[in-house]
């Protein structure tokens, strides 16, 4: 996505009704034949740490967030599309 493509605009903040200050990741590997390993990272400081974590495995990746969505139900949010190992 070019910068011409990005949306952005001013918000309230006070529209948010919860925030996470310990994150969950998880990590999906993409093999070439499509199938994927997960990995759930906790304990990670920053979001920047979560992507290193995942690079030194020099496979290509997609990252997430979690997030709660039911008692028993979680949500993810992708952070990061790794189209090649390189990424």
């Amino acid at each position: 996505m070019t910068s011409s493509q990005v949306r952005a605009r001013i918000v309230d903040p006070r529209t948010a009704d919860q925030e996470i200050d310990d994150p969950v990741y998880r990590v999906y590997f993409v093999e070439s034949d499509g199938a994927t390993e997960e990995w759930q990272l906790s304990n990670v400081e920053t979001v920047e740490e979560a992507l290193s974590w995942a690079r030194e495995d020099g496979r290509r990746f997609d990252l997430y967030a979690e997030y709660p969505v039911t008692a028993t139900g979680t949500g993810l949010v992708r952070l990061a599309k790794a189209t090649s190992k390189n990424n």
